[in-house]
């Protein structure tokens, strides 16, 4: 038996998607979302509907999000040996658990500089330093020295990425998939971006050890979609 088999994808605000219109054998189908052409928004369900000797109709509830064309930056973790320049004295807190105990330790100027935009760096002489804004000592010192790096919302690493705060539409811990990226890769939202837009994630490098945020390159720009 055969009849014409309508697929649709349905949105929040209650309107669909058409992504199926044709005639089909009874059987198992492979579609596709065809997630280029889906327009922004969340998607609440697919709903199959089979006109064949009856009308068939079959829903399934879906939780993803069509975010759009996202520019992906990326940041790193910046080494003071790769950095140049002169040096400045910063407020360094030995243990984040006791962040009164301050000293005033030598440091890099544009290494500081690279710390306070990407959150981390590791010092030549006072190991791995995290900013004060990013980790527990906040108002008591300008670093903090950590063992384990960590973003704003959790750990980071090469699958993790950060948003800006006030994104509308990722929360922390969200999986955002990069669709197009090579590898097709999926990544955790775990840190913040102040200075990123919407459309724009920032890519954690864990192995990229330059001094200049700029230097770390973009990766592009991806169809990203929330699969919370």
């Amino acid at each position: 038996m055969s009849g014409r088999l309508e697929v649709e994808a349905i949105l929040t605000d209650s309107t669909t998607v058409v992504l199926l219109d044709e005639t089909r054998s009874g059987g198992e189908h492979n579609l596709s979302f065809n997630a280029f052409s889906l327009p922004n928004g969340d998607d609440q369900a697919v709903k199959a509907t089979w006109h064949a000797r009856h009308d068939v109709i079959a829903i399934y509830r879906l939780s993803f999000g069509m975010l759009g064309i996202y520019r992906h930056t990326q940041y790193n973790t910046p080494s003071e040996s790769a950095c140049g320049g002169g040096h400045v004295d910063r407020r360094i807190s030995a243990d984040a658990s006791r962040c009164s105990q301050v000293a005033v330790r030598d440091l890099k100027f544009s290494f500081t500089q690279q710390v306070e935009i990407n959150g981390s760096g590791r010092s030549t002489n006072w190991g791995i330093l995290q900013s004060s804004d990013v980790g527990s000592c906040q108002g008591f010192s300008d670093f903090t020295v950590v063992t384990t790096i960590r973003g704003s919302h959790g750990r980071v690493g090469n699958d993790t990425v950060a948003k800006r705060p006030s994104h509308p539409r990722l929360h922390w811990d969200d999986e955002v998939f990069l669709m197009n990226a090579p590898g097709a890769t999926v990544k955790y939202v775990t840190d913040s971006c102040p200075g990123c837009v919407d459309a724009q994630l920032d890519n954690y490098n864990e192995t990229n050890s330059q001094c200049t945020g700029s230097g770390v390159g973009d990766l592009g720009t991806f169809l990203t979609i929330r699969l919370r």
